[in-house]
């Protein structure tokens, strides 16, 4: 796993991204093929537990290289991709193996927070 950005979002929690190519522990929804990794976000708490993580990309090599946080509670990551498939879309293939790897931006929100809804007198 490699880490190339942080952000403090309160007193309490700390988010870093990165890249991983871990299919175990606390890495959660890996779509790589070994030794491609995906890109990787994970936020603690003041004393280190893990309150969130989510790893997103596809079968080939995703490179998260930064990120920011928003106010409505999401996460703008941002790096380049390899991969024609998994979470990413539009990958713009040449046939080459090194080049040209595309620019990938995604939004990730933290917030799943449940809309109330009410029964009203007609259902």
């Amino acid at each position: 796993d490699t880490w190339y950005d942080g952000y403090r979002i309160d007193e309490n929690s700390i988010a870093f991204c990165g890249t991983t190519s871990s299919e175990d522990g606390d890495v959660i929804g890996y779509e790589g093929l070994p030794s491609f990794p995906d890109y990787w976000i994970i936020v603690l708490d003041s004393i280190g537990e893990i309150k969130w993580q989510g790893c997103f990309g596809g079968s080939g090599t995703d490179q998260c290289y930064a990120f920011n946080y928003t106010f409505d509670n999401s996460f703008i990551l941002t790096g380049t991709t390899f991969s024609p498939d998994g979470d990413v879309i539009g990958y713009h293939d040449d046939g080459g193996l090194d080049y040209p790897k595309d620019a990938w931006t995604l939004e990730v929100s933290l917030s799943c927070e449940p809309t109330p809804y009410y029964q009203d007198f007609d259902g």
